[in-house]
């Protein structure tokens, strides 16, 4: 009987001290859940604030080019060379804006597209075909980006129409940004972040090894130009997503950790 009771107690301490772990582990296990979700919140108000001033830090860098474009619009000697009464050197009035803007170019371009004046005029690309400037064709303000060849393999475009005095579209005034000018300053900062396109593509960012780098659609990590994965891990994004409106333009903004 003895032995009975002895076997019994032992069984009996044993599921106690059991019991009391597995309340220990659970209890334990909550903790950290609960700790872990809100190191995550805490996390992701960082990220959607670091994506908030770097969206609005490119809108005030972007908006002085766009407010150009329309102010030049205006300008009476831009009418003059569109209406072919202009007797005054327009190409080194457009030079001289551009350089006190810091702006890579500067052109006027007639109802055809063509070139009527210039600060730069070495453009390769046909900008009569642009979306920006059909766009702007049309009586409204275009914005668009890609390369600018041979000045530079990033550009940001603003379009601004030039109305006549009967209020019809006589032309288009292009300013053209260097992007490499934007993110300049931005480069080393921490954190890394970096701004899609509509297609993915990595078009400004703090950290030039991931230009033009691509997100594919559904993956968390980059790829690059080639489409192959980088031989190091890229750098991986909080699970969220911000747009921010550049001169009219939405571009993706990621928080990379």
């Amino acid at each position: 009987m003895q032995s009975g009771d002895m076997k019994n107690g032992m069984r009996q301490r044993l599921a106690l001290v059991l019991a009391f772990l597995g309340i220990v582990l659970l209890l334990a296990g909550a903790v950290w859940r609960y700790g872990y979700a809100q190191g995550i919140d805490q996390l992701a108000a960082r990220g959607q604030a670091d994506l908030a001033l770097a969206g609005d830090r490119l809108v005030g860098q972007l908006q002085r080019y766009r407010d150009l474009a329309v102010t030049m619009a205006d300008h009476p000697h831009v009418r003059d060379v569109l209406a072919g009464t202009n007797t005054g050197d327009v190409d080194a009035l457009l030079l001289e804006v551009a350089d006190k803007s810091a702006t890579l170019d500067l052109l006027v371009l007639d109802l055809e597209g063509r070139v009527a004046a210039a600060a730069q005029g070495a453009l390769d690309r046909k900008l009569a075909a642009q979306p920006h400037v059909q766009r702007a064709l049309r009586g409204a303000l275009g914005w668009g980006h890609g390369p600018a060849l041979p000045l530079t393999d990033r550009a940001f475009f603003h379009a601004a129409p030039v109305f006549a005095e009967d209020g019809g579209v006589q032309g288009v005034v292009l300013v053209v940004t260097d992007l490499n000018g934007i993110d300049y300053n931005w480069r080393g900062t921490n954190p890394a972040a970096f701004f899609t396109d509509s297609d993915g593509v990595v078009y400004i960012s703090n950290r030039t090894e991931i230009l033009f780098w691509q997100r594919p659609e559904g993956e968390a990590g980059l790829v690059t130009p080639e489409g192959a994965q980088p031989p190091s891990a890229p750098p991986t994004s909080v699970p969220m997503r911000s747009g921010s409106w550049v001169g009219g333009a939405i571009f993706r903004a990621r928080r990379c950790i």
